[in-house]
């Protein structure tokens, strides 16, 4: 999330960590960094004892791999990750009977089945570009064992049978973790509202419209750009369903805040459709999509059309696919943004995170990183954003934060 004031400046804030003192038996904050663009998904609002308010970043607490290690990722992500591993599972369990039952038979132990190169006879690695991270072994083997148990045993009674079909079909797990997140995700927002006094606008993307193909992570089809985003993604992250679960929430509880605190004009009433037509050219909602218009609003909340934010340059605006001029989203393959007509760069020092690569090589020299940033400086500089603090921007994600409120320009 990118929050910038009304002279399109790119703010910062205090994030904190925590620890348990197990002296005074109480949770201790202290301060982390600063962050200018924030990975909503990381952070929490939690509070002391004295009811002073923390934004604290819940991906220091590392969390384990199987060999007890630290694995530097969230767990969060991590929970993520697997769940969709689990449905991919489950989906093959359900539609793909002769498939599962002969890698079963195989594979004899948890050790073959869930190897890298024999899992991938049944599903694809998150994203599939990626190779398999973070399994869920303990699960697949016990969901194996119920499988083979459902399938072999000719003296289950019916209600053993429910309760195995449950065990392989059904993910409740699911559902709590989503509305955790996304509950995490709203405090944040709200507690920064707050802290405006309520004097924003906040602009997220229309996930309604579809702007190229992706793929289908549950049986290998492509799924076509006429069917909406929020479809395609939940597809892509086999439909654990955390698009649009997002927007509904926030714009209950930004009309809760409105009723319950008197703050008017945040977000109209829900029971009448008609709200959901209002925006500022007086069009409906459906004929702002079909007129292809920039945005459209409902209340504080703007929604903004997903194309070109990740692959629009942030200094010169460019957003040209030719070589000659190409804006370039992963550079390197490290998501790095590189704008070839302008030479905007996004890495700003040496041990950023994009400029790491495997084997402890970067992408980039300290000498090079100097050239860069004198780059960089000079042409925010040609282009009057010398003083937005651009220099923040250091992947696609953050760069796609800043221009989708740059839409509403």
């Amino acid at each position: 999330m990118c929050i910038t004031n009304k002279n399109w400046v790119i703010q910062d804030f205090d994030i904190y960590t925590k620890h348990f003192n197990s002296k005074s038996k109480k949770w201790e904050y202290k301060f982390h960094r600063k962050d200018w663009i924030l990975d909503l998904t990381n952070l929490k609002i939690e509070s002391d004892s004295n009811w002073n308010k923390f934004i604290v970043d819940l991906s220091l607490f590392e969390a384990k791999d199987e060999n007890w290690n630290n694995s530097w990722t969230n767990k969060q992500n991590i929970k993520l990750k697997q769940l969709a591993y689990i449905r991919k599972l489950q989906y093959q369990m359900s539609s793909n009977e002769k498939g599962v039952l002969a890698f079963l038979d195989k594979y004899k132990t948890t050790e073959e089945r869930c190897d890298k190169k024999n899992i991938k006879e049944l599903i694809t690695p998150y994203k599939e570009w990626k190779e398999f991270a973070d399994l869920p072994v303990d699960t697949f083997e016990q969901m194996f064992e119920n499988y083979i148990k459902l399938k072999n045993n000719k003296n289950l009674t019916e209600s053993e049978k429910k309760n195995l079909i449950k065990l392989t079909t059904e993910l409740d797990a699911s559902e709590s973790l989503k509305k955790w997140i996304v509950a995490n995700m709203i405090w944040v927002i709200v507690h920064l509202m707050k802290k405006y006094d309520y004097k924003v606008k906040i602009v997220v993307e229309n996930l309604n419209q579809s702007f190229w193909w992706q793929n289908d992570w549950l049986n290998e089809h492509y799924v076509s750009i006429k069917n909406n985003f929020m479809y395609q993604e939940n597809l892509a992250l086999a439909w654990l369903g955390t698009y649009h679960f997002f927007e509904i929430q926030l714009l209950k509880k930004l009309f809760k805040i409105t009723t319950e605190e008197w703050v008017l004009h945040l977000v109209p009433s829900f029971w009448n459709i008609k709200n959901y037509f209002k925006d500022i050219n007086k069009y409906s909602l459906i004929t702002n999509i079909l007129r292809n218009e920039k945005y459209t609003q409902f209340w504080i909340v703007f929604f903004v059309k997903p194309d070109n934010t990740s692959k629009k340059c942030p200094i010169c605006l460019n957003i040209d696919s030719t070589w000659d001029n190409k804006f370039n989203r992963n550079y390197k393959e490290s998501n790095i943004v590189y704008c070839k007509k302008c030479e905007f760069i996004s890495v700003w020092d040496f041990e950023q995170y994009e400029n790491k690569k495997e084997n402890n090589k970067y992408n980039f020299t300290k000498e090079e990183i100097e050239s860069i940033i004198e780059k960089n400086s000079s042409e925010m500089r040609k282009k009057w954003k010398k003083n937005l603090n651009l220099q923040f921007i250091r992947n696609w994600d953050e760069n796609a934060a800043y221009n989708i409120w740059e839409k509403i320009r």
